[in-house]
């Protein structure tokens, strides 16, 4: 990426999403070995989706107190993702709520990530046509450099 003068514009900001998948882990230690080379700080995010909370949760307080709850033990599960792969490292840990794709694309921007490592499942075939990919649609909608980790073989 080229800032105004032509110049490369420096790595300092790399956004790593995680669903705590063995992809996510492999993007981890390739991001926490990118950002020490860079010396750039890591926005751990993870996603979770409780728009369908409404639906199944009708008394309201109730329902926050789950919402409250799920994004909770995300942030505890990304907090522990962030110590096993960025410790000494400046790193912050964000939970965002609803659709994965969108909420990481609006988390790169609203950070100014100048990079995104992320994790991918390696599905091919009919599991991919069916499921579809979000590194995927990060790679073809992103302005920013995207890097994908494929999941080690079992």
């Amino acid at each position: 990426m080229k800032g105004k003068e032509g110049a490369m514009k420096p790595m300092e900001r790399i956004l790593v999403p995680t669903d705590f998948s063995p992809g996510a882990d492999a993007a981890g230690e390739v991001a926490a070995n990118l950002a020490a080379r860079l010396r750039a700080s890591v926005d751990v995010v993870t996603v979770v989706d409780t728009s369908t909370f409404a639906e199944i949760y009708g008394d309201e307080a109730y329902r926050a107190q789950r919402t409250a709850d799920v994004h909770g033990k995300g942030r505890d599960e990304a907090q522990r993702f962030a110590d096993k792969h960025f410790g000494g490292l400046n790193v912050q840990v964000h939970v965002r709520d609803g659709d994965t794709f969108l909420q990481l694309q609006q988390a790169a921007s609203e950070l100014g990530s100048d990079m995104i490592v992320m994790g991918t499942h390696g599905r091919t075939g009919v599991a991919h046509l069916l499921i579809g990919s979000v590194a995927e649609k990060m790679v073809r909608a992103s302005s920013i450099p995207v890097v994908t980790v494929r999941a080690p073989k079992d």
